[in-house]
């Protein structure tokens, strides 16, 4: 029983196969060979036709690893020569009852011979041509600041009102601002920075000046309290940097095996783009908008359909 599931899967996968290659116009009765005359001796014969040695021998080269191992012995090879045999009697019978001349047959036919002709004429060429490092370079230059990276910093911070045309005000806000970051400086509570900004911080929301932007930028490090209090027109400023992201540049050397993967997609986009519009023109197409706006479209069926290319 086990044997003979494993025939039947193998039957299915090269019935399959067989009728794939048929749709694109692969099988050309005796030959074994797309083109070539297929001189091989035959391993079968029946009326009208026959399985040829080659044919067979192609046949084992397209097996998987389980039924390459079970079709090696005298017994397996002629178990695949029985089923390319009945693989071409049903074909017979098939276009003798007119079949091949189906419209799902023929629809088949045209989205295989239109996936074959993109593959050899547009797909197999791009896939021979690898990005040049010129390519990569042009590519770096037009999308630098997507990949160079200033300096940048991230700060927890603590805004005192205190106004620079107040002076006393803002010399006791001093010694406020001083002593509270002595304390904060003692403290050994993470989270001890965020409740003083919460409960001390006059504007939570201030945007910060060039004072403030100039001291975090010198802080290094990580959860690093600023030694000092920081000085502006509107008020006094802690802060303690939480996160600090270095600079990068945008060099070829570190960014060519990321780069590869979007210069071949932008290069395919191109090609693709070409290619169809080469070859629209030679056909000389012309779309009738009036035509195409009478077409009408009846309620979807929830059944997917194909294009010709095979796309969904």
């Amino acid at each position: 029983m086990g044997k003979l599931r494993t025939s039947m899967r193998g039957f299915l996968v090269l019935a399959a196969g067989l009728v794939a290659g048929y749709a694109a116009g692969r099988w050309t009765g005796s030959t074994g060979r797309e083109g070539t005359q297929d001189a091989s001796p035959a391993v079968a014969t029946f009326q009208g036709g026959s399985v040829t040695a080659d044919e067979l021998r192609a046949a084992l080269e397209e097996q998987g690893p389980l039924l390459r191992q079970d079709s090696a012995s005298p017994a397996g090879r002629k178990r695949l020569a029985q089923e390319l045999v009945r693989q071409k009697l049903m074909e017979q019978d098939a276009a003798a009852k007119g079949y091949d001349r189906a419209p799902e047959f023929l629809r088949e036919r045209r989205r295989a011979l239109v996936a074959l002709y993109l593959r050899k004429e547009l797909e197999e060429p791009l896939a021979r041509h690898a990005p040049t490092d010129a390519e990569l370079q042009d590519y770096l230059d037009r999308h630098r600041a997507e990949y160079a990276q200033s300096e940048r910093v991230r700060i927890a911070h603590i805004f005192l009102a205190a106004p620079a045309g107040d002076g006393a005000a803002r010399k006791n806000k001093l010694v406020e601002a001083e002593a509270l970051l002595r304390k904060l400086a003692k403290a050994h509570d993470y989270y001890a920075f965020a409740t003083a900004a919460r409960e001390r911080s006059d504007d939570a929301a201030t945007k910060v000046g060039r004072e403030v932007a100039d001291a975090a930028f010198e802080l290094r490090g990580t959860e690093v309290l600023a030694d000092r209090v920081i000085e502006s027109r509107s008020g006094l400023h802690l802060i303690k940097l939480r996160t600090r992201v270095e600079a990068t540049n945008a060099d070829l050397a570190s960014l060519s095996g990321l780069l590869r993967g979007k210069v071949a997609a932008e290069l395919r986009s191109k090609q693709e783009q070409e290619f169809f519009a080469a070859l629209e023109k030679k056909a000389g197409v012309q779309f009738d908008e009036a035509a195409m706006a009478g077409v009408q479209v009846g309620p979807a069926t929830g059944k997917a359909v194909s294009s010709a290319s095979g796309r969904r």
